[in-house]
């Protein structure tokens, strides 16, 4: 119930040479307190104690909890609940979400056929992720929408596109 999957080093490297094969463009992109954007599942509530120095019981004795309406950092379900929002808005089909389809041996890989001109790939590793385009003009173009609209759903940062040398997961890697 608490498990936040990642993509494993091996895929990462294998859609770093499929995107250079076939001549995609790259840009890498963090997202910025992503566990505060993730929302707990239907169904879910998080629930949590109130910090030293607050209110602990009410006049009749009994113990305050706090519902929260975000998870926390350090929280046993945050990264799950992240993911799954990710998950959720990135598999969507529009206008709710992006139409990518996930990955079913890898689900940090999503990829998004729209013509060999426009074929598109994400991949995510918790927080930071890359997104792989056809460097076309149409690919191009088809890029630039689906980050506006993940700059619109998360509070995202994209690196320059096609940058000469490109640091992910703390990593000199260039395609």
């Amino acid at each position: 119930d608490a498990f936040s999957p990642v993509i494993r080093n091996a895929s990462s490297l294998c859609v770093d040479g499929f995107a250079t094969l076939h001549g995609f463009g790259l840009c890498s992109f963090d997202v910025t307190g992503a566990y505060l954007q993730g929302k707990p599942r239907e169904g879910k509530e998080v629930l949590a104690i109130p910090p030293v120095g607050f209110r602990e019981v009410d006049e009749r004795g009994v113990k305050i909890l706090w519902l929260l309406l975000v998870p926390l950092y350090g929280g046993a379900t945050s990264g799950c609940d992240w993911n799954h929002t990710f998950n959720e808005f990135t598999t969507d089909p529009p206008p709710r979400g992006l139409g990518y389809n996930r990955c079913f041996n890898e689900p940090c890989v999503y990829g998004k056929d729209i013509g060999t001109e426009r074929a598109q790939v994400i991949t995510l590793y918790v927080d930071d992720g890359r997104c792989y385009y056809k460097d076309t003009p149409a690919g191009r173009g088809a890029f630039e929408k689906n980050k506006a609209a993940l700059e619109k759903r998360f509070d995202i940062q994209f690196n320059e596109p096609n940058p000469e040398s490109n640091y992910f997961l703390g990593r000199n890697r260039t395609t």
